[in-house]
């Protein structure tokens, strides 16, 4: 049996390697849950080994594949866990949630007190995306089977 890892940023838990492998400052810890072999009727099923991805044995022997995350983004709305820095008011910095929404090809974020847009793609939960409003150079994030996004460093979830 292989334990699933679970990966904390910013208050956030986050499952999977693509996460992971993007987060430069983060934790790891075994949420207890693991996944093994089994069968059900006349097929059979097979766990997870690298907690990207799972199957499971259906009664006339056939598999069903995890949910890809890219899946998730079109039409979807993001908001930060933690509240962020959104700029100065009267009483000097104000915190906000800062948000982000995709279509099946672009996206929109609200951070600080920027608004940024583009294009982007997704392959195998890892985001590539270009800033239509800024001279950046490429940047994304991650998405998890979960919808646990992270976006540049900051942990975002669904709304």
């Amino acid at each position: 049996m292989t334990s699933k890892m679970r990966w904390r940023v910013a208050g956030a838990t986050f499952a999977g390697v693509a996460t992971a492998l993007a987060l430069g400052g983060c934790t790891k810890g075994d949420d207890g849950a693991s996944e093994g072999s089994g069968s059900t009727g006349g097929g059979s099923g097979s766990g997870t080994s690298s907690g990207t991805s799972a199957s499971s044995g259906t009664s006339d022997g056939s598999s069903t594949g995890a949910v890809d995350p890219c899946s998730l983004l079109a039409g979807a709305t993001f908001t930060s866990v933690d509240a962020l820095e959104c700029g100065l008011g009267p009483n000097g910095v104000e915190l906000c949630h800062w948000t982000i929404s995709f279509t099946a090809s672009t996206y929109e974020h609200s951070y600080s007190d920027v608004q940024d847009s583009g294009t982007y793609s997704c392959a195998g939960g890892v985001i590539t995306s270009q800033s239509s409003a800024f001279d950046l150079p490429a940047g994304g994030g991650t998405i998890d089977a979960e919808g646990g996004l992270l976006w540049g460093m900051v942990a975002y979830l669904p709304i």
